[in-house]
């Protein structure tokens, strides 16, 4: 699955003025560093509390997902290894309450902002 996912990522990278979310476990090493040779794309981390991100994962116990099956500790582990490779993204958003307008707000003015200053750069 996350071969197939990473092929798929890599070819829509090739194009032009997309927007892609992905997922918690879509983004690994060689990804990451394909995105950083690469240079025109902006990486956003939604950086959520390991915390919440159990009580989210508890939420969602009824639908199957294989890493709950690994437990706690797993997930914890799991956790601290994607937080290194999601601490390359040139923009993080604190995602402790994503209900909440303001951290959405936030996260769309970061990216205007970014945004305006990569295109001035380039001018």
């Amino acid at each position: 699955f996350r071969a197939l996912e990473n092929e798929i990522l890599m070819e829509i990278m090739r194009g032009e003025g997309r927007l892609v979310s992905l997922g918690g476990g879509a983004l690994n090493k060689g990804l990451n560093e394909a995105i950083r040779k690469r240079g025109d794309v902006l990486m956003i981390w939604v950086d959520t509390p390991l915390e919440q991100c159990l009580a989210n994962l508890e939420k969602d116990r009824k639908n199957v997902r294989p890493l709950l099956k690994g437990g706690e500790d797993f997930i914890r582990n799991l956790y601290q290894k994607r937080r290194e490779i999601y601490s390359a993204a040139q923009i993080r958003v604190d995602g402790t309450d994503l209900k909440d307008f303001k951290t959405y707000s936030l996260l769309m003015t970061e990216v205007e902002r970014q945004l305006f200053e990569r295109n001035r750069i380039k001018k």
